[in-house]
């Protein structure tokens, strides 16, 4: 990726340890801050996971999971243009702990280590918007589990992105995208 200099003011303290950690490591400035910058944004995370070379596509249907399963898939450049903020992620306490409970399945945790899963529950709980849990009100899928998303993006007026057969079946009643459709719309506007 091309480099772009930029010019920064930051405390002195830190760019004494910026310079202590280069020496120790034998690094310059800006490759300590750069790094420092991607642990702090996630994409380090994101790059080790992506680097696996024993991850398959569609493990889950979860739009998350499938991101961080797949380098090349579109719910993996989705969470890449979301930490560009190209927009918003909206997320809930609700969704983060089925998060959490799914990333815990041992056909996940044999291909994600509980680190790894742990640090992006946590991106994701820092970088995007967390919203309250609305009520859930009536049952409009198929799968009452999912009544939660629904109900979480009328609530904010955000478009819901799944690759869930059950959730996308309310795609013609409701904005509900598959990832490939959501790139699409943002490289529209």
């Amino acid at each position: 990726m091309a480099k772009i200099r930029t010019t920064l003011t930051i405390d002195e303290e830190v760019l004494r340890a910026v310079k202590v950690r280069g020496a120790r490591t034998g690094k310059g400035d800006s490759e300590v801050i750069e790094a420092a910058l991607r642990r702090e944004l996630g994409l380090d995370l994101l790059e080790r996971l992506w680097q696996r070379d024993d991850l398959g596509e569609d493990l889950d249907p979860n739009i998350l999971i499938a991101a961080l399963l797949s380098p090349s898939g579109a719910p993996a450049k989705m969470i890449s243009r979301w930490l560009s903020g190209e927009f918003e992620l909206v997320v809930s306490v609700a969704l983060l702990a089925e998060l959490e409970r799914a990333l815990a399945y041992p056909k996940l945790r044999r291909r994600i280590a509980a680190d790894d899963a742990a640090e992006f529950v946590s991106m994701l709980r820092l970088a995007a918007r967390l919203a309250p849990d609305p009520e859930t009100g009536t049952h409009r899928s198929a799968d009452p589990g999912d009544d939660y998303l629904l109900a979480l993006a009328e609530s904010e007026r955000a478009v819901l992105v799944s690759g869930d057969r059950h959730i996308l079946g309310l795609a013609d009643d409701l904005p509900i995208l598959t990832a490939r459709a959501f790139l699409d719309r943002l490289a529209r506007a």
